[in-house]
């Protein structure tokens, strides 16, 4: 048992119940927990809430100083980095964003393909899927995932039928998607019907920092855009 972090969370490793057996040919015992209601998945500096106190706290700001006093990007900076921006910080990174927020013009007609009724969410998904197949240097970062030893899931056999069918590489984790369709569908129906399962939220083991207070550290929180951020 272990106790980590600026809020004290003990904890266990689940893993470790393994060692629970009956004898030694047992996998050993596991934790039941339907949607994680009692499981952190992991340690994070970046969000801290207590739910039954009403607290969220970014990087250790109350997000109602946030609310009141940042900019949305003021915020996602202090996100992405850690720590609020100063003044060069700050232009840099709106002068990014900015110029990032342009996409591909097929993109927009893509949109205009749903129906006009359709659900915004739905849009949104679809629409964030698609941005892969504009963006594929996005896509296919090796070092990711070779330095974690993470492979497409397709065993070796199917891969050598694929090979021998003349299929495109690219095309080969599709297939094997397709073919296990209907085993994911009766599978999330099963999670649907099951009276203990809910929406899982896990929660995580909090190591960032302790509650601070928003000062301001920007003299122009809406700086000019440069004539690079506009693309011809």
């Amino acid at each position: 048992m272990r106790t980590e972090g600026p809020e004290g969370d003990t904890h266990i490793r689940a893993v470790d119940l393994r060692a629970v057996k009956r004898d030694a040919g047992e996998f050993g015992m596991l934790s039941y927990d339907p949607a994680f209601m009692n499981m952190a998945s992991c340690r994070s500096a970046i969000t801290f809430i207590d739910g039954d106190k009403g607290i969220v706290r970014y990087r250790g700001y109350p997000i109602e100083q946030l609310a009141k006093k940042a900019t949305l990007l003021e915020v996602a900076y202090l996100l992405r980095h850690g720590e609020l921006p100063d003044q060069p910080q700050y232009v840099t990174w709106v002068h990014d964003i900015t110029y990032h927020t342009y996409v591909h013009e097929n993109i927009r007609k893509f949109l205009e393909g749903f129906r006009y009724d359709a659900h915004p969410m739905s849009m949104l998904c679809s629409a964030t899927a698609a941005l892969s197949s504009f963006y594929p240097q996005a896509r296919d970062s090796d070092d990711y995932f070779i330095a974690r030893k993470l492979y497409p899931n397709v065993d070796f056999y199917t891969v050598l039928i694929y090979r021998s069918m003349a299929f495109p590489t690219d095309f080969f984790t599709v297939l094997f998607a397709v073919a296990r369709v209907s085993g994911w569908m009766v599978q999330w129906e099963e999670m649907i019907l099951d009276k203990e399962q809910k929406i899982a939220r896990p929660r995580q083991i909090y190591i960032g920092e302790v509650e601070r207070q928003y000062t301001d550290q920007l003299g122009e929180k809406f700086p000019p855009a440069r004539k690079n951020s506009i693309r011809n």
